[in-house]
């Protein structure tokens, strides 16, 4: 079965397979293991390419209403603009990371905080 949604600037995004397994914890906390390998396309050229994605994502609610999000081995993020991370925040854009990453969300849902180590790949540059 293959998962589709429309990101920012026409990037569609299938997930083509793998093994992911998400658990919701009583505390709210979602986190997701495993290999899940997404399919990552241009719409305006109809350009694709298969990015293996594999590792751990945690989702984690905290007291104020903000969320941090965890996620290691090889994982994608979409940022919307205005929201604070690499590249050019007016923008929507989409990286792959290979390492670890630490997201926080705001009550209101936009990235407000962004740390990174390891490497990071322009998904949407692997399409133009």
């Amino acid at each position: 079965m293959s998962t589709r949604r429309i990101a920012p600037a026409g990037v569609r995004f299938a997930n083509v397979g793998g093994n992911a397994v998400g658990t919701l914890c009583d505390n709210g906390t979602f986190v997701v293991t495993g290999r899940h390998p997404d399919e990552v396309t241009n719409v305006a050229t109809g350009k694709s390419v298969v990015v293996e994605r594999q590792g751990r994502v945690a989702s984690v609610p905290q007291q104020d209403g903000s969320t941090v999000l965890h996620m290691s081995g090889t994982q994608g993020f979409v940022f919307f603009p205005g929201d604070v991370g690499p590249g050019d925040d007016a923008t929507g854009r989409s990286y792959t990371f290979t390492g670890n990453v630490t997201i926080v969300f705001g009550a209101l849902g936009s990235v407000t905080s962004f740390e990174s180590t390891g490497t990071m790949t322009d998904t949407c540059a692997m399409i133009a």
